[in-house]
């Protein structure tokens, strides 16, 4: 029997992580079709739209200053059909910023784990 089983690396963002609470414009975050997840559920999207974005997705930078999205896809697909419903109210994304020195692979195994 093949065991096909790996390890993902293991980070811990708090030992060495500064993290922030931001508000990031829905035009610095990658298109949807650069977010691979699957499309939000209507209940997420009549969640947001009734309670508001109560869980803040998780961002780092790349080296071009460019946000790379840890967590919170699902989420910002559904503040973008919001928004296209009413462009006024949902512009922007709440989100926490770790600053910390991720490299490609624990980006990876962070992003897995959601």
């Amino acid at each position: 029997m093949t065991d096909n089983s790996f390890q993902l690396p293991i980070v811990n963002i708090t030992e060495d992580a500064k993290c922030k609470l931001i508000k990031i414009s829905l035009d610095q975050l990658p298109p949807n079709n650069a977010l691979l997840s699957p499309n939000p559920t209507r209940e997420l999207i009549e969640d947001i739209s009734v309670r508001g974005q109560t869980t803040p997705i998780q961002v780092t930078k790349d080296a071009n200053g460019n946000y790379i999205v840890i967590a919170g896809r699902r989420r910002i697909k559904a503040i973008r059909q919001l928004h296209e419903a009413i462009p006024e109210k949902w512009t922007t994304v709440d989100a926490i910023l770790v600053d910390a020195p991720l490299d490609s692979y624990s980006v990876l195994g962070l992003s897995s784990v959601e």
